[in-house]
C-alpha cells in the first residue's frame, strides 16, 4: 500500500495515489493504482504470455454482452474483446444485477520485452458518474444553504432579541441536513468506499486469466 505519494501510473501519467496494491497471480504482476476518494482504478499486467495468447485467453472466459439477456456467472466477464484491446464488464461484482451501471473494465494489449503488458482503468459508467457527482454537489450545496440560513435566522434573533425560527422550521431545517447527510453517507459506503476493493477483485481475477500456467 502506497500512501500521499507521487508514483507513475499504469496509463504512463504522474499522478498522487493513496490506493496502490501489487501481486503476484501466476505467472502475471499486477499493479493497481488509484484515489481512495475516487471510483476508478488504473491497473497494469505484465504477462509473459504473448499478445495473441493473452487475447485468447480472455476471449475464452468472455462471453457477449447482451443488453436484453443475463450475463452467465459461468464466465467471469462479458463484453467485447479485439486482439489489442477489450471492454469488459465483471458477471460476478456486486453491480451485476443494474446491467446499465456496471462499472467497464477497459484496456490494451500491447507487445513488451518479457512477453504482454495489458494496461487499462476500470471505472463507473460516465452517466453513473455523473449522476452520483450530481447528487453530491446537490446534497453538500442544500446542507450549506440550510446551514448558513439557520445561521442568517439566529444571527438575526440576536439582534433583535427574538427568534424567526419556530419550533417546526428548526425540525425542517435539522431533518433537511439529515436527508442530505444521509445521501452522501450512502453514496460514500455503498459506492466510493468499497470500490477500491471490488475494482482489486476484478482486475486480479483478469490477472489470473493471463497469468495462468499452462498445463504440462
Amino acid at each position: 500500500m502506497l500512501t500521499g505519494a507521487r508514483a507513475e501510473l499504469p496509463t504512463g501519467e504522474f499522478d498522487t495515489v493513496d490506493d496502490r496494491r501489487q501481486e503476484v497471480v501466476g505467472s502475471a504482476q499486477l499493479d493497481v493504482t488509484g484515489r481512495r476518494l475516487w471510483p476508478q482504478r488504473a491497473f497494469r499486467i505484465d504477462s509473459p504470455l504473448s499478445p495473441s495468447e493473452v487475447f485468447d485467453r480472455i476471449g475464452r472466459v468472455t462471453s457477449p454482452f447482451r443488453w436484453w439477456w443475463r450475463s452467465p456467472v459461468t464466465q467471469p466477464f462479458d463484453g467485447t474483446v479485439t486482439p489489442g484491446a477489450f471492454s469488459l464488464q465483471s458477471t460476478t461484482a456486486r453491480w451485476r444485477t443494474w446491467r446499465w451501471a456496471r462499472p467497464r473494465l477497459q484496456g490494451r494489449i500491447v507487445p513488451s520485452g518479457a512477453g504482454s503488458r495489458i494496461t487499462g482503468t476500470y471505472k463507473l459508467q460516465l452517466v453513473v458518474a455523473v449522476v452520483l457527482s450530481l447528487l453530491c454537489i446537490w446534497g453538500t450545496a442544500f446542507a450549506g444553504l440550510l446551514v448558513v440560513s439557520a445561521g442568517f435566522d439566529i444571527a438575526a434573533s440576536i439582534t433583535t432579541g427574538t427568534s424567526p425560527l419556530s419550533l417546526d422550521d428548526m425540525l425542517l431545517t435539522l431533518a433537511g441536513i439529515a436527508v442530505a447527510l444521509l445521501l452522501l453517507g450512502l453514496v460514500w459506503v455503498r459506492v466510493v468506499r468499497p470500490f477500491g476493493d471490488q475494482a482489486h477483485g476484478v482486475v486480479r481475477a483478469l490477472a489470473a486469466v493471463v497469468g495462468e500456467r499452462p498445463v504440462e
